[in-house]
């Protein structure tokens, strides 16, 4: 986090009245919540789009959604395809 301390980024928040939001030195505990909103983001957002879904008859979320958009099936019939 060295970079967020320069003196060069911190002149650009405070020109444009942004607060600045640190920790103390070795301190997690005030980032932790906005983190693990990150964290979670981060795996459902990101990788769970190239995850195996048994529920999609383990193919992924992305690829099981093209396949139903670009075939003819009908929604009624989604349920027995997986």
């Amino acid at each position: 986090g060295v970079q967020y301390c320069s003196s060069d980024y911190v002149n650009i928040l405070n020109e444009n009245h942004i607060l600045i939001s640190m920790s103390d030195k070795a301190s997690p505990y005030d980032n932790s919540i906005i983190e693990s909103f990150f964290r979670t983001l981060k795996v459902e957002e990101v990788y769970n789009k190239k995850r195996l879904q048994s529920s999609l008859g383990y193919i992924p979320p992305e690829e099981f959604e093209s396949i139903i958009k670009y075939s003819k099936i009908k929604k009624s019939e989604v349920r027995q395809l997986v």
